[in-house]
C-alpha cells in the first residue's frame, strides 16, 4: 500500500468547540484565537495580550467579531461556532443558525504581513432573506513581550478612514506602528471609537466598525472579506500590503501549493497509517512556527502561543528533528538568526538563550547552548554539504569554544560550569548536558578546523573532545545507580544549592511537594557524613531526563547503555505519554524529554522501545488542538512546539530507515532498524545536498543472500555519482 499525503487530507474537525486556542499560521502574520471563534484575553508573558492578530514584532488586533440580524429579527453576536475545522494552514468556524449558515474562513498569505478572513453567508431556505451585519475589530498596536526592557513602549492608538469607507487606518501616537483593516465585497458604512465586541479587551486600543446589508436569494451564498495589514514602518507600506491582499483566491492557492511542497519532500510510507498522518502534521508545524521579521531575523521559533521568539537550545533540538526531512534552508536561516543576535549581544562566542522578535535578548545564554549550537551547525552541514555557509560561522565556533573552555571552565578540568537545559534554580555547575554537548562540539569543531585547513587547531580540539568524553563516562557514571549523574560539584556547594531546589518546589511546583522532604533528607545526610565542607568534585544524580544524553550522543559504552536503559525505559522514568522531565517528580512529561529517549534507544538498537515511545507522544495528538501535539504531555504548555520534530520526524529517517548522510563527500550510509511488526518502510524525495533520493527498505530473513543484516535496501537517486553504503540495489 502506498499512501500519498495531500494537503487536502490534513484537516481535523471539532463539533461544539470550546475556549481552547487555535492558530492561523503565517511567516509574516498570524491569528491566535479560540476554537469557538472568540478572542479570549490570555497571556503569561504579556498579561491578557497574547491573542489576536499579530505581524511580529507587534500585535495589530485584539480580535474581530460579527453581529447579525436575519430577516429583520433580533441582533445576535456570533459568539460560539458549532464546528471548528483545523486545516494544514487555515481554519474555519461554522455557525449554524436556523435560516442561514455563516462560515468564517481565515488564512495568512505566503510572505505577506497581513491576514484574510472570508465570511460566507448561505441562505438555507427557499425564500429570500435580508441580513443586516456589523463587524467590529479592536486594534491594539502593542509590542512583543520583553520589549519594555529595550525601552519600547506603545502610546495610544488613533483611527481614521483611509481610502474610503471600506478601510480604516490605525496608527500609534508614539511609535511608527500601523494597522490597516477593511471590509470588502459589499457596500459598507464605517465608524471608529471605543466600540466593543463580545470579548473583554485591554490596553489603549481603538475599534473600527463596518455596517452592511445582504439580500440572499433562496439557497444563495455570498462572500464578504475582512482584511488586515500591518507595518512598523509607514502607512504607505500597509496600503501596499492591502493591495497585495486583493486576489484572495490566488493567494490561497499559492499557500496551498507551498504546503503541498513541504509534504512532497521526505514523503514516507509505513505500515502505521496514523504515524504517517501525524508525521505530515508535524512537518506543517515547522512552517507554523517559522517567523520572518525583516531587518531582525527569520527562523524557527520555539512554540505558540507563549514562545514565538528565537532560542538557542530549542532551535538546536528542533532543527535536529526537521533537518532530515528537508528543512535545510529553514535550518540555515534559524542558525543565522541565532548567530547574528548572539554576536550583537554577547560579542564573545556565547550563544543566546532567547531573543524576542524585536531582537531583544533577555537571557544571554546558558552554557550548554553554545556547545549545542556548534554541534547543530555541523550536523546541518552533513545534510547540505554547504561549505560556504559553514565557513561563515567558523569564527563564531572558535570564539564559542574559547568561551566554554576558558571563561566557563574556571578549574580547567574540561567541564564547563553554568546552567544547562534544565531550568531549575540552583542547578548550575558542571552539568551532564553541558559536558556532553561540549564534547560533541569539540569533535565537530575539529572536523571544521580540518575543513578550513587549521590542522593544529583540529588536533587540539580532537584531543580535548576525546579527553572530555572519557571523563564523562568515568567521572559522571554512578556505578551504584547504573546511571549517569546530572551534576558534578563538591558536596559543600550541593548542600547550599539544596535550599534553591526546595525554594523552586515550594514556589513553582506544588504538585511535587513530596520532593521537599527528599531534599531535606539529603541535606541531613550530607551533614551527618561531615560533607558540608567537602570541596572534592562529586557526581550526583537527581534523575532529570538529561541523564540519558551520554547515551543519546553515543558516548556511553554498550555496557553502560544497557544498564542505564533498563531504568530509563522503566516506569521510573516513563509515564503514559512519554518520558518524565524528572524521574524524581514523576509528574511532568514533555515531547523533548520523550524525543531524547526515543533517539537514545535508536542509538543502541532498541527499536521497539523507541517506537513505543513515539506512540506515547502520538496518544496526545489533538488533545488540545485538532491536528497538533502540545509541548507538555498530554495537553498543556504551548499547543504546538518545534522540538516535537525530534521525536516525530527525524527518528523515522535517521532511526528506522537508518539514513546517515555526508553530503560533502556524496556518501550516504543506510543501516535500517525497523520495529518488529514492520515488514517494510520507505521515503521518497529525501533531500541530501543537491541530490534527491528514494529509499525502500524491506525486511528479509536473517542470512538472506542479499542482506545479511535482515534487510534489503533499494535506492533511487537523481544524481548518479553518489555512494550508498548498505544499499543492495541503486537505480
Amino acid at each position: 500500500m502506498v499512501i500519498t499525503m495531500n494537503i487536502t487530507d490534513l484537516k481535523e474537525q471539532l463539533q461544539n468547540p470550546g475556549k481552547n486556542l487555535c492558530l492561523t499560521p503565517g511567516t509574516r502574520a498570524q491569528i491566535i484565537g479560540a476554537q469557538d471563534g472568540s478572542f479570549p484575553a490570555f497571556g503569561h508573558h504579556v498579561q491578557n495580550e497574547m491573542g489576536g492578530v499579530w505581524t511580529h514584532p507587534i500585535k495589530l488586533l485584539d480580535g474581530f467579531w460579527l453581529e447579525i440580524s436575519v430577516n429583520h429579527g433580533p441582533k445576535q453576536w456570533l459568539e460560539k461556532a458549532d464546528v471548528f475545522t483545523n486545516h494544514a494552514f487555515y481554519n474555519t468556524h461554522l455557525y449554524n443558525l436556523p435560516e442561514i449558515t455563516v462560515t468564517r474562513m481565515q488564512f495568512v498569505p505566503e510572505n505577506l504581513p497581513g491576514v484574510i478572513v472570508k465570511y460566507t453567508f448561505e441562505n438555507k431556505t427557499d425564500q429570500p432573506l435580508p441580513v443586516t451585519a456589523r463587524l467590529v475589530a479592536r486594534a491594539d498596536l502593542s509590542p512583543v513581550w520583553f520589549s519594555d526592557e529595550r525601552g519600547i513602549f506603545p502610546g495610544k492608538d488613533q483611527a481614521r478612514s483611509y481610502g474610503g469607507n471600506e478601510h480604516i487606518l490605525v496608527e500609534n501616537e508614539r511609535q511608527r506602528w500601523y494597522a490597516y483593516m477593511g471590509v470588502e465585497g459589499v457596500n459598507v458604512r464605517n465608524n471608529m471609537g471605543q466600540i466593543k465586541g463580545f470579548d473583554q479587551t485591554y490596553g489603549d486600543g481603538v475599534s473600527g466598525e463596518w455596517n452592511f446589508n445582504l439580500n440572499l436569494a433562496p439557497s444563495e451564498a455570498k462572500d464578504v472579506f475582512f482584511k488586515v495589514a500591518g507595518s512598523i514602518k509607514s502607512h504607505y507600506e500597509v496600503a501596499e500590503t492591502m493591495k497585495q491582499l486583493a486576489d484572495a483566491d490566488r493567494l490561497f492557492e499559492e499557500k496551498s501549493a507551498h504546503y503541498q511542497s513541504i509534504l512532497d519532500i521526505a514523503d514516507i510510507n509505513l505500515p502505521d497509517v496514523e504515524l504517517i498522518k501525524q508525521y505530515a502534521w508535524v512537518r506543517c508545524h515547522m512552517e507554523w512556527l517559522t517567523t520572518d521579521v525583516p531587518g531582525i531575523g527569520c527562523g524557527l521559533t520555539a512554540g505558540n502561543p507563549e514562545y514565538v521568539w528565537w532560542f538557542g537550545c530549542d532551535s538546536a533540538y528542533a532543527l535536529a528533528g526537521c533537518i532530515p526531512v528537508g528543512f535545510h534552508k529553514l535550518a540555515e536561516d534559524t542558525l543565522d538568526t541565532v548567530a547574528k543576535l548572539s554576536l550583537e549581544h554577547n560579542k564573545n562566542g556565547r550563544i543566546i538563550h532567547e531573543a524576542n522578535t524585536f531582537g531583544h535578548v533577555s537571557n544571554p545564554g546558558n552554557t550548554q547552548e553554545t556547545a549545542h549550537f556548534i554541534y547543530c551547525l555541523y550536523e546541518l552541514y552533513k545534510w547540505t554539504g554547504n561549505k560556504e555557509w559553514l565557513e561563515k560561522h567558523y569564527e563564531l565556533v572558535k570564539m564559542g569554544i574559547t568561551w566554554l573552555l576558558e571563561e566557563m571552565d574556571e578549574d580547567g578540568d574540561l567541564f564547563p560550569e553554568g546552567y544547562g537545559i534544565m531550568e531549575v534554580k540552583g542547578l548550575n555547575g558542571e552539568l551532564i548536558d553541558t559536558a556532553v554537548f561540549t564534547a560533541m562540539a569539540l569533535k565537530h569543531a575539529s572536523s571544521m578546523a580540518d575543513l578550513f585547513d587549521e590542522a593544529e587547531l583540529s588536533a587540539d580540539y580532537k584531543a580535548k573532545s576525546v579527553a572530555l568524553a572519557r571523563k564523562i563516562v568515568t567521572e559522571m557514571w554512578l556505578e551504584e545507580e547504573g546511571m549517569f549523574a546530572d551534576i558534578r560539584i563538591p558536596a559543600s556547594i550541593l548542600y547550599e544549592k539544596l535550599d534553591d531546589f526546595i525554594w523552586q518546589v515550594e514556589n513553582h511546583q506544588s504538585k511535587n511537594a513530596h520532593l521537599v522532604p527528599y531534599y531535606e533528607n539529603l541535606k541531613t545526610t550530607l551533614k551527618e557524613k561531615g560533607l558540608t565542607k567537602s570541596d572534592e568534585d562529586t557526581a550526583w544524580c537527581f534523575k532529570n531526563w538529561v541523564v540519558n544524553l551520554p547515551l543519546e550522543m553515543k558516548l556511553a559504552s554498550p555496557e553502560q547503555a544497557e544498564c542505564a536503559l533498563k531504568r530509563l525505559n522503566s516506569e521510573e522514568y516513563v509515564g503514559e505519554y512519554g518520558m518524565y522531565v524528572s524521574g524524581l517528580e514523576q509528574t511532568r512529561m514533555m515531547t523533548i524529554s520523550t524525543a531524547s529517549l526515543i533517539n537514545t534507544n535508536l542509538a543502541y538498537g532498541k527499536t521497539d522501545e523507541a517506537y513505543d515511545q513515539i506512540k506515547r507522544i502520538m496518544k496526545t495528538y489533538g488533545m488540545y488542538l485538532p491536528g497538533s501535539i502540545s509541548e507538555m504531555s498530554p495537553d498543556y504548555g504551548c499547543f504546538v512546539q518545534a522540538w516535537t520534530s525530534y521525536g516525530m520526524l527525524s527518528p523515522i529517517i535517521t532511526g528506522f530507515l537508518g539514513i546517515a548522510p555526508d553530503a560533502a563527500t556524496k556518501t550516504v550510509t543506510i543501516k535500517p532498524q525497523l520495529p518488529t511488526d514492520w515488514p517494510e518502510a520507505s521515503v521518497k524525495n529525501l533531500k541530501i545536498g543537491q541530490n534527491s533520493i528514494d529509499v525502500f527498505v524491506t525486511r528479509e530473513a536473517i542470512g538472506a543472500e542479499t542482506s545479511a543484516d535482515g534487510y534489503r535496501v533499494e535506492v533511487v537517486t537523481k544524481e548518479k555519482d553518489w555512494e550508498f553504503l548498505g544499499a543492495d540495489e541503486i537505480i
